[in-house]
C-alpha cells in the first residue's frame, strides 16, 4: 500500500537486511536450547559425546537436523502465511502470557513454600494464565 518511490524502496531493502541478519541471532538460542533437551531425553552415543570436543552437543547429525527443521518450519510458515498479523497475535498471545503470568506465578509457587497467602495468590495468576492463553488463542482464530 505504500507508493513505490526510492525512500520506500530503501526502506523495504533495509527491512530485508534487518530480517536476514537477525534471524541467525534468534535461531542459535533455540537451536542451542533444542539440542540441550533432545541430549537430556536420548544422549548421545559415547563417542559423540567427547567431553572438551570442538562442535555442537550430540555431534554433528543432530545439530544439522534441527537446524534444517528450524529453516523448514520457518519457510512453511512464511510461503502458507498470508499476512504476519496472524503468527504476530499468536506469538503476542503466547508468549506474553507465558512471561507475564504462567512463569512468575508457577516459579513464585515452587520456589517460596512457606510464602503464606503470597503463595496462593502466585498459584492463582498461574492458573489465570492458564485461562488466558487459550482463550487468547480461540479468539484470534475465531
Amino acid at each position: 500500500n505504500y507508493p513505490g518511490n526510492r525512500v520506500v524502496t530503501a526502506a523495504r531493502f533495509c527491512f530485508s537486511v534487518l530480517v536476514a541478519l537477525s534471524f541467525p541471532l534468534q535461531v542459535h538460542p533455540s537451536r542451542k536450547c533444542i539440542l540441550s533437551l533432545i541430549g537430556k531425553v536420548s544422549p548421545p552415543p559415547p563417542a559423540l559425546s567427547v567431553p572438551h570436543a570442538a562442535g555442537p552437543p550430540g555431534g554433528a547429525a543432530r545439530f544439522n537436523l534441527v537446524t534444517v527443521a528450524f529453516l523448514g518450519c520457518s519457510l512453511a510458515v512464511a510461503l502458507s502465511l498470508e499476512s504476519l498479523g496472524t503468527m504476530l497475535a499468536v506469538v503476542g498471545a503466547t508468549g506474553s502470557t507465558l512471561v507475564s503470568y504462567i512463569l512468575p506465578g508457577g516459579i513464585y509457587f515452587l520456589v517460596c513454600p512457606d510464602g503464606g497467602a503470597k503463595r496462593y495468590v502466585a498459584a492463582g495468576m498461574c492458573l489465570l494464565g492458564c485461562f488466558i492463553m487459550p482463550t487468547a488463542l480461540f479468539l484470534i482464530f475465531h
